[in-house]
């Protein structure tokens, strides 16, 4: 049977716990000590650590300076040096042989400076033949018109004559007539008489005088009749004739108005050539239309010229410029009398001024191209456009050649004595709101003594501050910022560069324990505090 156990039983049992922890002190020493002695490795162990730790992160920060300094954007354009101005040399004379030429390459020209000579002889002998040649077509042309006219004299006569003719004609028919009808008359009076005569007494002596008398008057009607014919005939006649008369004359002043015409025109090639020739002549001497340096001789002594061919290059070089092109992209943000600056490999760093003076209207080149990629076959098309300009230099450095080789940046904007810092430091928050994150290195220790000591054995802490800042001129690499809370030589993150290791804290260590890792922002908002 199980015994119960009492109060007393249990007092009984606790001499037994004391002298198990009296017997095992010595341990228990042991291991609290060996405790101890792990804590405090563990953070002396901690504390090397963070401060490696800490010592590598600002190694991996990527900061930067607040410097005040010019800032500007710019167009950069890849040129070449020209003159300020060049002349192809030519003249107006066509086959004409050279007969001298008075500059070599290389020669400065002064405006009106002889440059060759052209074989003026020649254009002589040609105006006077083609004179000649003129003088016998005018007469030629005088005879034709001379006959032409005579020719309608005549014609014009014939007509006046054919038509009095026919006018006598006319009156005769008409003469004729009226004999016939004073004939019929007198015949029909007689007719009368003689039925008078019949009716009274019808004897044959009567009845034979009727009948005369009716024949009469029979052939009195016909001479009318004949008669009118006549007439008729007659001014037919003389219609007729006055037309053919009017057409004759018509078109013998067609004639005399076609000579006149072809003599109005008959010279007129010849005269186009005589002039010509005679602008030849004037045009045999040619001088410099500029002041400048030959550059280039296309003739020679004995050479056949032909119109229009370049005779030679002078150019201007009392002035330089630099001639290039412009992407379709940045064309309109360019003006004239924008500066700009110019570099060459034979001014080595030497930076030259100038000015813009030409900015095209239309395009110089257009090219584009078409790719194609993938299994199908899809193709895609690029163009580009570009326009000159021209940039004046401000002073011709001895160095300079034509055709050297000038890379220009033409100024867009300018700010002059800013705060800026690279373009990678300035942040944008959700709100729209610039910001930057000042770096701010701590202190340790209370007086120089410590702090040199600490300096030396614990790197000071970073932290860092988010400013709001008002963002100025951008250009590709620097950024103007304005902060009443930044001046220049502060320190700033270029958030980009922050390293990615996760034991890294920006706002300082904590004790043993250790610190909560900062964070990094990525442009837009978020960042380190």
């Amino acid at each position: 049977m199980k015994k119960n156990r009492t109060d007393g039983d249990f007092v009984k049992a606790k001499p037994k716990k004391k002298n198990f922890f009296k017997k095992h002190l010595k341990l228990i020493i042991f291991l609290v000590i060996l405790i101890i002695a792990g804590i405090v490795a563990l953070y002396f162990y901690r504390q090397n650590k963070m401060r490696s730790l800490m010592e590598s992160a600002e190694n991996d920060i990527d900061i930067s300076t607040v410097e005040r300094m010019d800032i500007s954007n710019s167009v950069a354009v890849t040129g070449s040096i020209v003159a300020n101005e060049t002349r192809n040399v030519s003249t107006l004379v066509s086959n004409i042989k050279v007969i001298s030429v008075s500059v070599n390459v290389g020669d400065y020209v002064k405006k009106g400076d002889p440059i060759c000579s052209f074989d003026k002889d020649a254009i002589v002998d040609r105006i006077e033949r083609l004179q000649k040649q003129m003088y016998v077509t005018a007469s030629k042309a005088k005879i034709n018109e001379m006959e032409a006219n005579t020719k309608l004299a005549w014609t014009l006569q014939d007509a006046y004559e054919t038509a009095q003719a026919q006018q006598e004609r006319v009156a005769a028919a008409v003469r004729a007539y009226d004999a016939a009808e004073r004939n019929l008359g007198e015949a029909e009076k007689q007719l009368e008489e003689a039925q008078e005569d019949y009716d009274d007494d019808d004897s044959d002596e009567n009845e034979r005088a009727l009948r005369q008398a009716e024949l009469s008057v029979a052939s009195a009607k016909d001479s009318v009749a004949s008669a009118v014919d006549s007439y008729n005939d007659a001014v037919r006649s003389q219609v007729d004739d006055a037309e053919n008369s009017t057409r004759t004359v018509s078109q013998n002043q067609e004639t005399i108005i076609t000579t006149d015409l072809d003599n109005t025109t008959t010279n007129d090639s010849a005269e186009t050539e005589l002039t010509d020739l005679e602008t030849q002549l004037e045009n045999c001497d040619v001088t410099a239309p500029i002041d400048g340096i030959v550059t280039s001789i296309s003739v020679s002594e004995g050479d056949e010229y032909n119109e229009k061919s370049t005779i030679c290059v002078i150019q201007d070089d009392s002035v330089y410029k630099v001639s290039g092109t412009v992407d379709q992209y940045d064309i309109s943000s360019i003006e004239e009398g924008m500066q700009a600056v110019i570099k060459t490999d034979a001014t080595g760093d030497e930076e030259l001024t100038g000015k813009v003076t030409f900015v095209a209207p239309v395009p110089v080149s257009s090219s584009s191209s078409s790719s194609t990629t993938g299994s199908s076959a899809t193709s895609s098309t690029t163009s580009s456009t570009s326009y000159e300009v021209e940039i004046t230099l401000d002073y011709k450095a001895p160095e300079l050649r034509l055709g050297m080789t000038a890379e220009s940046s033409i100024i867009i904007d300018k700010r002059s004595d800013v705060l800026a810092v690279p373009y990678d430091c300035v942040e944008t928050d959700d709100d729209g709101n610039s910001y930057v994150y000042l770096v701010e290195h701590k202190k340790r220790g209370n007086d120089e003594n410590d702090e040199n000591e600490n300096t030396q054995a614990d790197p000071a802490p970073v932290s860092t501050k988010k400013v709001q800042v008002e963002v100025g001129l951008e250009t590709d690499y620097y950024m103007e910022i304005i902060s009443d809370e930044i001046k220049e030589g502060d320190q700033v993150l270029v958030p980009d560069g922050i390293s990615e290791n996760p034991d890294m804290q920006f706002g300082g260590f904590g004790g043993m324990g250790g610190g909560m890792p900062g964070g990094r922002g990525g442009r837009g908002g978020g960042g380190p505090r």
